[in-house]
């Protein structure tokens, strides 16, 4: 069989394609053991050809977008009443994006839960390709907040598109596991709200909500009572007002 002169350069051409892609896969590396590009302490594996998604001006700048990739929140310390239901003395938790700008069935939200020395990874259960994301901004507190709720642990989060909502997290805690979404403007949610009222009353849990970001002193004046802040910070923080704007709509 000939082949003419198109079809050898058309050849030579897609052997070098391959050869790159190679190159790049291995630099990445198979697990975020090698090259965590943000994801330890999670391990997840890594697809040479899940999705060849190029970052920058082609082929000059920037590169292939990393299989896994991710985005971490600060980590945040649990308030005195979770951490009494927890039985620990110093516990923290964070939100992490898994593979986010793929917007597949790839992409996570994870709960990571450090106790007694001890990891505890939490998937969230959301509608997928959605865009929803967790990690908006870095650095930063994570876009969630845990209190206790009939003997469990409530994650009210404020994730973007369908992944906003409550989750409820089961005790003991479990070494991995999967949270379902409770959505808003549910009955289900109503309860966990109107239980927060009485939680809200403590004083570090109060603080973890007022003392951050709008969206969850929202929540709280509106579900547990007032921040009390000072006129002037009410002035310059009118949003606080707006519960619809933060947790009606996505």
């Amino acid at each position: 069989m000939r082949y003419s002169v198109q079809n050898w350069f058309a050849a030579a051409i897609m052997l070098l394609f391959i050869v790159f892609l190679s190159s790049h896969a291995a630099a990445q590396g198979t697990s975020n053991k090698e090259s965590d590009n943000g994801c330890a302490p999670l391990v997840r594996k890594h697809r040479i050809f899940h999705r060849l998604i190029w970052s920058g001006i082609f082929p000059g700048e920037g590169g292939f977008i990393s299989d896994p990739h991710c985005l971490a929140s600060d980590q945040m310390a649990f308030s005195k009443p979770a951490l009494k239901l927890l039985g620990s003395p110093n516990a923290t938790y964070e939100v992490m994006d898994v593979d986010p700008f793929f917007n597949d069935d790839s992409s996570e939200i994870v709960l990571l839960i450090r106790a007694g020395g001890d990891l505890f990874e939490y998937s969230f259960d959301f509608p997928k390709r959605q865009n929803s994301q967790a990690v908006l901004a870095m650095p930063g507190l994570p876009s969630a907040r845990i209190f206790p709720y009939r003997g469990k642990l409530a994650v009210l989060a404020d994730f973007s598109g369908p992944a906003k909502g409550a989750y409820l997290l089961e005790l003991p805690l479990r070494t991995t596991a999967h949270l379902g979404r409770i959505p808003i403007n549910t009955p289900e949610f109503d309860e966990i709200a109107l239980e927060f009222k009485t939680i809200g009353l403590d004083t570090s849990v109060k603080d973890q909500f007022c003392k951050t970001t709008n969206d969850f002193a929202a929540f709280y004046e509106r579900h547990a009572g007032s921040c009390d802040w000072s006129p002037e910070i009410y002035a310059v923080n009118r949003a606080v007002h707006d519960y619809d704007f933060f947790w009606k709509q996505n």
